[in-house]
């Protein structure tokens, strides 16, 4: 069996505006928990209130014989400031209820890893910079 990665490189950027201005209507154009992406919108909103946010996506895909096995997705969020910074969450992040999402942010400080790291990745057991 040989197995390759397909869609790597081919990122779609949704948004540009913020969660202000983009609003919580319409799909993100992507397969991640739209209420938990929005639950981080307005935790990054409270700590970065004059900056815009958007989101890219970048899929990962693993093809084995040309048949679609598995998928590796994660969703970026970037907030535009003089300094721009990414935060990258993983699939397990969203393992959380909406709420126990929202309590971890606040607990692992993912806004002070954004002003100190500027990339940083958010899985299920916390903030670590890139």
């Amino acid at each position: 069996m040989n197995d390759t990665q397909s869609g790597v490189g081919q990122a779609s950027y949704h948004g540009g505006g913020s969660i202000g201005t983009r609003g919580l209507e319409g799909p993100l154009g992507c397969a991640c928990d739209s209420e938990k992406i929005f639950a981080v919108h307005a935790y990054l909103k409270r700590h970065f209130p004059h900056c815009v946010l958007g989101d890219l996506h970048a899929p990962t895909r693993l093809m084995r014989e040309g048949v679609l096995v598995g998928r590796g997705d994660y969703h970026v969020i970037s907030v535009a400031t003089d300094r721009p910074s990414h935060a990258v969450l993983l699939n397990e992040c969203f393992e959380y209820s909406v709420g126990h999402l929202e309590e971890h942010l606040w607990r692992w400080n993912l806004a002070a890893g954004l002003r100190a790291h500027r990339i940083v990745v958010v899985g299920k057991d916390g903030v670590s910079a890139l």
